[in-house]
C-alpha cells in the first residue's frame, strides 16, 4: 500500500504540483471517503470495471503485438530461448523462481 500511496504523490506532484506527501494524504482521505460513504458494492464496482479495462487492453496490446510481428509463430520466433520460460533457476540474477512465488504475492 505505501508504494501505491508514494506513486500517487508523485504523480500529484508532477500534474498537480502538490508535495508528495500532501498528495499521499489527499489519496488516503480520498479513498476512506469513497469506500466509507459508497461501501463495498462502490469498491465491487470498481473492481469490476478495472477488471474490464485491464482485460480490454491487454486484448488490444495483443492484437498490436500479432499484427506487427506478423503472427504467433513469428512471435515465438523472435523470443530468445532463454526468455521463453516462465520459471528461472533459483540461482538466477535477475528472476529467480523463489521471488516469484514468495515475493509476487507480496507486492500484487
Amino acid at each position: 500500500i505505501s508504494v501505491a500511496l508514494y506513486a500517487g504523490g508523485v504523480v500529484l506532484q508532477q500534474t498537480v504540483g502538490w508535495d508528495i506527501w500532501s498528495g499521499a494524504g489527499t489519496l488516503v482521505v480520498a479513498t476512506g471517503l469513497y469506500v466509507s460513504l459508497g461501501g463495498m458494492t462502490a469498491v465491487v464496482y470498481t473492481e469490476v470495471l478495472q477488471s474490464v479495462v485491464l482485460i480490454a487492453g491487454g486484448l488490444a496490446l495483443l492484437w498490436r503485438v500479432l499484427q506487427e510481428t506478423g503472427g504467433l509463430e513469428n512471435l515465438l520466433a523472435s523470443v530468445p530461448p532463454s526468455n521463453a520460460h516462465l520459471f528461472q533457476p533459483a540461482d538466477h540474477k535477475q528472476y529467480p523462481w523463489t521471488g516469484v512465488f514468495l515475493g509476487l504475492p507480496f507486492t500484487s
